[in-house]
């Protein structure tokens, strides 16, 4: 079996190059070192309502994904090349859920998957500041999980408003 390249789908990298989208993540003031208050309560909730060991907030600029928060994996940043998170923005669904990762068509070759930490399990939802996706509420899991329920996928939703309030509120904070 011959070994496919990974690459994000043309639809994910022109989001990532939107100059409106890049603005407004820049605009939210958090690409540095900052992390609003809540955000460490988000992801330990939305783990436990996933059942899964790694949540994160994420912030994606052009090429670097900024990882605001992670429960259960020690990363600061990633490549955005590689990123499920900056599918997630570039959908048109409100949340991206990929019960097996290696049986999904876009991301069976994704370095994550084939190589450590092995994803076998993503949700995400869009966190949107000035009317701009710019950045996720994100959960996985190195197993896959048969199953999302209505309820998973509406608190999902719920806490990524939370998180969204929160970067607001930092944004009044900081000025």
């Amino acid at each position: 079996m011959s070994e496919q390249k990974f690459s994000l789908p043309q639809n994910a990298i022109k989001t990532l190059q939107n100059i409106n989208r890049l603005q407004a993540v820049e605009d939210t003031g958090l690409t540095g070192l900052q992390t609003p208050q809540g955000f460490q309560q988000i992801c330990s909730t939305v783990a436990s309502v996933f059942n899964a060991p790694v949540a994160q907030i994420t912030l994606l600029e052009e090429l670097r994904q900024c990882i605001k928060i992670s429960i259960g994996f020690d990363i600061k940043e990633a490549p955005t090349a590689t990123s499920f998170c900056a599918y997630t923005i570039s959908s048109h669904d409100d949340i991206t859920i990929i019960k097996d990762t290696l049986e999904n068509d876009i991301f069976r070759t994704n370095p994550y998957v084939v190589e450590p930490p092995y994803v076998r399990f993503y949700a995400g939802c869009p966190l949107v500041f000035n009317g701009e996706k710019v950045g996720t509420l994100c959960v996985y899991d190195f197993q896959p999980h048969e199953t999302v329920s209505e309820e998973q996928q509406d608190f999902l939703r719920k806490l990524a408003l939370d998180a969204e309030i929160a970067i607001y509120g930092e944004k009044l904070v900081l000025n």
